[in-house]
Parts: structure tokens; sequence; C-alpha cells
């Protein structure tokens, strides 16, 4: 039933005591919205709790991450080291007659050479001062 119409056809008795009008309708809206709000408060409570279990949740993963990014950069060495020495190794390959201490793992290719490769595997590190197996690893950021 539309409300237009409920209204038309009974304003001959909401006309005669209007305020009885107003005042059942307050009654009625204020009471449905404090039913709305009892049922609805529980819903409201629970998806406050589910966010406040996804924030500690990211807190969490955000900080495995930082412990996960620590663990890599002390892993960074270990990689640099693994890829000097397959370097190495495909450097005797390609060029063949290569010094017993490079046969023998006890030195390192050219830097040149090492460099040319590593910006071939868009590395973000290069080497200096290449001396038998030792040498200088820098971020190429912190080249300058």
């Amino acid at each position: 039933m539309d409300v237009v119409s409920l209204v038309k056809e009974n304003w001959s008795v909401i006309s005669q005591a209007p305020w009885v009008f107003v005042t059942l309708a307050a009654l009625l809206g204020s009471g449905g919205f404090v039913v709305g709000r009892f049922l609805l408060s529980e819903k409201v409570s629970n998806l406050e709790s589910r966010l406040a279990t996804r924030d500690e949740r990211i807190k969490d993963l955000e900080s495995k991450i930082s412990a996960l990014d620590t663990e890599i950069a002390k892993d960074d060495s270990g990689i640099r080291q693994m890829l000097l020495g397959r370097f190495t190794s495909q450097y005797q390959t390609e060029k063949g007659g290569v010094s017993l201490r490079m046969k023998a793992g006890l030195e390192l290719p050219p830097a040149d050479w090492i460099n040319s490769k590593l910006e071939e595997l868009e590395e973000p590190w290069r080497v200096r001062n290449v001396r038998g197996r030792h040498c200088e690893i820098y971020d190429i950021a912190s080249k300058k």
C-alpha cells in the first residue's frame, strides 16, 4: 500500500488530531531506528573485530617481510660470490688459455669482463680492484 494513498484515505482522521498523528509517527520511527540499531550492532561489532584482525595480520606480514629483506641482504654476499664463481667458469670456457691460478680458483677474470656480464644480467653491483680471488664489490648507486 502506498503511503500517499493511505494518508489521503485517512486525512479526515489525521486533520482532527494532528498532534496524535505526529507523535505516533515519531514514536514508530524512533522505535524502528532503535530496533534496527540493536539488530545491526552485532554485525557492526563483528566487522570491526574482523578489521582489527586484518590490521594485526597486515602488521605481522609487514614484520615478516622486513625480516626477510634483512635476511636477503645478508644472503646477498653469498649470491654475489656464487655469481663470481660462475663467471670464472664461464670465462675459462670462453677464453680457453687461462692461467693455472684461475683454473685452480685462485684468480678472478678481469674486472671489465665481470662488469660486462653483470650489466647483461642487470645486476645493481659491479667489481673493481681485482687482486687474485679478491675484489672490491660496490653498488652502482653508491659508486659516485
